[in-house]
Order: C-alpha cells, then sequence, then structure tokens
C-alpha cells in the first residue's frame, strides 16, 4: 500500500508535546476529567483510503492544540470553514474512513455536511467531533444518518454543550444499530432525561459496548435507570445463551424459566430493584425480561465499559450501580472518579465484587473520592485472588499508610500492571511496604506515587525495589520533594538493575545525577526517557558480552 505523506499536502502532523491536550485510549479508555478526551494525542484532521492510499488532512505546521484553544473568535470561524470545506470537496470521494474534526470550532450550522458526509461514506468507522460546539440542534441534524450506517463504530461528541434532547436523538439512531460499539458523550449536560433515552437504547437493543459519561450530572434517579436498564440486558442475554444451551441437549424447550430465577442475587441493600420505570417517556417496562426471548440471535457482547466519572450519583446510585454488578458478567472496565464516594459506598461495590466473581472486571478507577484505608481494606478483600483485575486507580483520596499496607499485599495475590496511589498523604511507613513487594513483584508495569513526600529513608526503599525488579516501566514521582541525596539512591537502584526494564521516571531530571555516578557527561542534557534508555543500552549490551564468554 502506497503512503501519501502529510508533506506532500502541504500540511505536518502535530507532535507529541503539540498534540496533546488530554488523552484517550478507544480500547482501553481512561475516563476521568484529566485523561478523557476526544483527541488521541495525534493531529486533528480527515483520514480516508481510496484505492490503495490512504490520506492524513492535519493542522497547519506550527499551530499546537493548545494555541488552537485560544484562538480569536474570528480564526476560530475561520479554521472551521476551512475544514468544513476540505471535507465537502473529500466528501464525493465516498471513501473516507476516518473523520476527526475534534477542537476545529465546528457548530451547528456545520451539522448537515456531516450529515451528508455519513450517508455518502459507507465504510467510515469513525467520527471525532469533541470539543466543538454542536449543541443540540447539531445532534438532532447528525442522529439520523448514524441509524443506519453500516461502519460507524466510534461516535466522539464530548464537550459539545449537548443536553437531553441532543441525548435523545442519539440515543434513537442508536436503538437497533448493532455496528456502532464506543458512545462518546463526556463533558457535556446531559441530565436524566438523557440517561432514560440510553437506557432505553440499551434495553430495546443496540450494539454499544463503551460508554463515555463523564462529567454528565446525571444524578442518582438517572443512574438507577440506566443501571437496572444494563442488568436487564445482560439478564436477557444471558437467559437466550441458556436456553439455547439447553435446546442444544434435549432438543427442545419444554420450560422457558428465567435465568433470573437461578442467577439473581439478593441486593445488597434494600434499594427497590421492582420500582417500574416504564412511566418515564418511551422506555418499555423492564419487569421481568421484556419481550425480547428471540434467541435466534443473541448478542455475542453487551456493555463492557462505563465511564461515569463526575456524573453526581451519590450513595443512591452507588447502589444501583453495586446491584448492577450482582448479576454481571460483562463489565472489564469501571471509572468511578470524582463522585464524593465514601468508605461506605465502597464497601457496598466490594460485597458486590465478592458475591459475584464472574464479573470479568479488569479496570477500576476511584480516583478523587472521599475515601479511606477503611474503604480500601473492603476492596482489597473483595478482588483477593482476582484473575482478571489489571489496573485499579485510588489518586487524590486519604488511604494513607494503612491503605497502601492493604494494597502492597493485595500485589501478591493480584496480577495488577498498574497501580496509580498519588496524593494520599502517604509516608515513609507505607512506601516501604509498597517497595519490599514491588522488589519481588514481575507483573505491575505502571507505579503512580506523586504528591507522597519521598524523603531519604524512603528513597532507599525505593532503591532497593528498583535494583530487583524486572517488570517496572513506568515510575510517576511528581511532586513528592525528592531530594538531591533521595536522587541519587533512587538514580543507584535504576543504575545497577542489569534486568531494568524503566522507561518513564518523572520527579525530577535523571541525566544530572547519573554523572554524579560516574557516567559520562553528555547525558547531564539528556531527557529521561534517554537517559533511561541509555541505561538500558548498556546492561543489554553487557549481558550479550557475559553470555558470549
Amino acid at each position: 500500500m502506497t503512503q501519501i505523506s502529510t508533506d506532500d499536502a502541504g500540511f505536518s502532523p502535530l507532535s507529541e508535546e503539540e498534540a496533546v491536550v488530554t488523552k484517550t485510549n478507544f480500547s482501553s479508555p481512561s475516563d476521568d476529567l484529566s485523561t478523557q478526551s476526544s483527541d488521541q494525542g495525534i493531529a486533528s484532521g480527515i483520514s480516508f483510503e481510496r484505492e490503495t492510499s490512504k490520506n492524513m488532512i492535519c493542522v497547519p505546521a506550527g499551530e499546537t492544540t493548545n494555541q488552537r484553544l485560544r484562538l480569536p473568535t474570528d480564526k476560530v470561524k475561520q479554521q472551521a470553514h476551512s475544514s468544513i470545506q476540505r471535507l465537502v470537496k473529500l466528501i464525493p470521494r465516498k471513501s473516507l474512513v476516518v473523520i476527526d474534526l475534534s477542537q476545529r470550532g465546528i457548530t451547528a450550522m456545520d451539522a448537515q455536511v456531516l450529515h451528508t458526509a455519513l450517508l455518502c461514506n459507507p465504510n467510515l468507522s469513525t467520527l471525532k467531533l469533541g470539543y466543538n460546539n454542536l449543541r443540540d440542534s447539531g445532534c438532532v441534524t447528525i442522529a439520523p444518518a448514524i441509524r443506519s450506517h453500516p461502519s460507524l463504530a466510534i461516535f466522539d461528541v464530548g464537550f459539545n454543550s449537548i443536553g437531553d434532547i441532543g441525548c435523545e436523538a442519539i440515543s434513537r439512531s442508536i436503538t437497533g444499530n448493532n455496528v456502532l460499539e464506543t458512545l462518546y458523550l463526556s463533558g457535556n449536560a446531559v441530565g436524566k432525561g438523557g440517561a432514560l433515552a440510553l437506557a432505553n437504547a440499551i434495553q430495546l437493543g443496540c450494539g454499544l459496548t463503551c460508554i463515555h459519561l463523564t462529567a454528565n450530572k446525571i444524578g442518582s434517579s438517572g443512574m438507577l435507570i440506566l443501571m437496572k436498564a444494563i442488568a436487564i440486558d445482560e439478564m436477557n442475554r444471558q437467559e437466550m445463551i441458556w436456553l439455547r444451551e439447553q435446546r442444544s441437549r434435549k432438543g427442545d424447550v419444554k420450560s422457558s424459566m428465567s435465568l433470573s430465577k437461578h442467577k439473581m442475587l439478593t441486593p445488597v441493600s434494600n434499594c427497590k430493584r421492582d420500582v417500574s420505570i416504564s412511566d418515564e417517556s418511551n422506555l418499555i417496562t423492564i419487569e421481568g425480561f421484556g419481550s425480547r426471548n428471540d434467541n435466534s440471535s443473541i448478542k455475542k457482547q453487551t456493555i463492557r465499559e462505563l465511564f461515569l466519572g463526575g456524573t453526581a450519583m451519590r450513595a443512591e446510585g452507588c447502589i444501583s450501580l453495586s446491584n448492577m454488578l450482582l448479576t454481571n458478567f460483562s463489565v472489564r472496565v469501571l471509572s468511578l472518579s470524582d463522585n464524593g464516594l465514601t468508605d461506605r459506598d465502597l464497601a457496598l461495590l466490594a460485597q458486590s465484587l465478592s458475591r459475584n466473581k464472574l464479573v470479568p472486571l479488569e479496570v477500576l478507577q476511584l480516583s478523587f473520592n472521599n475515601l479511606t484505608c477503611a474503604g480500601v481494606e473492603s476492596l482489597m478483600n473483595a478482588i483477593w485472588g482476582s484473575k482478571t483485575l489489571r489496573e485499579i486507580r485510588l489518586d487524590n483520596n486519604r488511604i494513607r499508610d494503612r491503605g497502601a499496607q492493604l494494597a502492597a499485599v493485595v500485589l501478591t495475590s493480584v496480577p495488577l500492571q498498574v497501580l496509580d496511589l498519588g496524593f494520599n498523604l502517604i509516608t515513609t511507613t507505607g512506601i516501604k511496604a509498597l517497595m519490599k513487594t514491588l522488589a519481588e513483584n514481575v507483573s505491575l508495569v505502571s507505579l503512580t506515587l506523586s504528591g507522597n513526600p519521598l524523603d531519604t529513608n524512603t528513597s532507599k526503599a525505593v532503591s532497593y525495589a528498583l535494583a530487583f525488579n524486572r517488570s517496572l516501566k513506568e515510575l510517576f514521582m511528581d511532586h513528592c520533594s525528592v531530594g538531591y541525596v533521595a536522587q541519587r539512591h533512587i538514580a543507584a537502584g535504576i543504575v545497577s538493575n542489569r534486568n531494568v526494564a524503566m522507561k518513564v521516571l518523572t520527579g525530577f531530571p535523571l541525566g544530572a545525577i547519573t554523572v554524579t555516578l560516574g557516567f559520562p557527561s553528555a547525558l547531564e542534557q539528556w531527557n529521561n526517557d534517554q537517559v533511561l534508555k541509555f541505561i538500558r543500552f548498556m546492561w543489554e549490551q553487557n549481558n550479550r558480552l557475559e553470555e558470549g564468554m
């Protein structure tokens, strides 16, 4: 396949530093306000395929994303007009596969062009419109083109001042659509009405596996509606799987006994699970399993990733979520950051995880809540021995030393790859417990200790762990007040590890410190990534020489 470079088109892609405002990973998104975004650290533009060629239209060379965010109104309008005009020229080719117009000043007036682009490009798989100003009217215009689109799998309208009306329009369009899998609605003004519309789409049937609702105030009532719809959808799916298995064994099912009679567990609280929401507009009755008992085509997937940070769910919403998890066998990513959750809320969540060991949870984000070591203890007991959990984020809470000690113990039982304990008032005692476990750990890839002070004694423990650990690739220590002596201890631990895997280290410049340990003076001008690469290269060469002897 030949590739047309961006230089040929008169544009050049942004550098990583320029392009990143916030990051999003479509395969494993991290959806709190510090990470959720429509911009993935790539240049905004339009990507399309035509026969054997692939073009990328990017922003003009030298113009950064941050500069675009501060452009005067006239410049924003001019930029939006330019982007839309380029799109208009490309639409007739009918070969677009990716459209990325994030942060381009797009308004509702441009929505008709986007509607046409969807209709005319059946191979379009990704439409990114984040950080614009489409509002409800823009969504109402675009949404009908989504309904029967054969390829659109990712639709991003995050941070577009969209309310319940726009969310309802999108929800109507995705109902019955089994192609669209990822929906970004973060940073909008979606409330209870929007949550109700999404719940309706989920229950009536859609292909969504990932929903981003971060920073939408859907509240506890909206959470109840949404969680109940997800629970019913999951139970319908499990019932149909059970019926199919019965038919395969007996040839014909004589009884349509509900799977819930076999699988349903008692709710974790007295929250009313039998509350009908059928009286809400356009939502079918959800007592029992509704009317979807045709198992001729069983859904292979249901909701797997839920990003619910900053949704004002409160304790009532957490109860609804916990009850949903009791009978769920699909959720893999759960983001609950910035919801004001307390130890009691986390205890309810932990109880559900403990009672339902079949939920395949891989990522749990609990940043920016009101959690202490008591809540962490409940969680760690619940996840003990988990074979699926890979990431836990507990940063910006108040877990202190006891919470860090509990996390250290769980590392011996759960093969975590990412652990974030930043800004948790952890002192020497907690850090030492973590480092003792880290020295022998073989799974952890990323550890965040930012915001927890590291004195000289603590740095010795860190140095010991880094001298023996073989798996850690990222260590974040920003705002840890690491002094000169502590820096030397940490650097010495890294350079003495012949099996070092470290690729990212933050908190202090590593180059100047390694020079004081006898390394070449040129390293003083290098950044940390370059220094770590040199250290790895040095040990790789040394190991090869020893093997050859």
